[in-house]
C-alpha cells in the first residue's frame, strides 16, 4: 500500500530536494580543487626551533583554527636533545601579528620565555626535568586568574 503525499507538503519537499541537490553539486565541484565545504580546518607551523639551550631544544608552533569563529595559539615545546617526545612548555593566544617568543638561557638549569604581547594565556609549565623556567610576559589583554600551571 503506497501513502499519498498531500499536496500542501509536494512543494516544500521539492524544494528541499533541489537544495540538497544544489549543495552536493557544489561540493562535487569544489572538492577537486580543495576547497570542500568542511565544518573545521585546523592548520599548525612550526615558527623556529633552538637545538641544545640548557640541554633542551625547543620548538615554537602557531596553530590556527577555523571553525564558527577563528582561533590561533601559539605552543612552546621541550624535548630532550634529539628525541621526538615534545611537552608542552607554554601555550597563549597572540595579539595580532606579534613576534614570537624569545627563548634564552638564563644558566645551566634555567630559561626564561620573554612575550612583550599577548591576548590571553592558556598553559604554563614553570620546570621540567630540572630545567627552571622563568616567564617574561609584558601585556596580557584578557589575564584569567584560572590560568592551567604545570609544574
Amino acid at each position: 500500500m503506497l501513502m499519498r503525499i498531500p499536496s500542501r507538503f509536494k512543494m516544500p519537499l521539492r524544494w528541499l530536494a533541489g537544495l540538497g541537490t544544489t549543495l552536493g553539486i557544489a561540493y562535487l565541484l569544489l572538492a577537486p580543487v580543495g576547497l570542500p565545504l568542511t565544518s573545521f580546518t585546523c592548520i599548525s607551523e612550526t615558527h623556529k626551533k633552538i637545538s641544545g639551550l640548557s640541554g633542551f631544544d625547543f620548538e615554537v608552533v602557531e596553530t590556527d583554527f577555523d571553525a564558527l569563529a577563528k582561533d590561533a595559539s601559539i605552543s612552546v615545546f621541550v624535548s630532550e636533545p634529539g628525541h621526538a617526545n615534545k611537552a608542552l612548555l607554554f601555550k597563549y593566544g597572540p595579539a595580532g601579528l606579534g613576534p614570537d617568543p624569545v627563548i634564552s638561557e638564563i644558566d645551566a638549569h634555567s630559561i626564561q620565555v620573554s612575550v612583550p604581547h599577548i591576548s590571553d594565556e592558556m598553559f604554563r609549565r614553570e620546570s621540567f626535568e630540572g630545567l627552571s623556567i622563568n616567564y617574561e610576559i609584558g601585556i596580557v589583554d584578557y589575564p584569567r586568574p584560572n590560568t592551567k600551571k604545570s609544574g
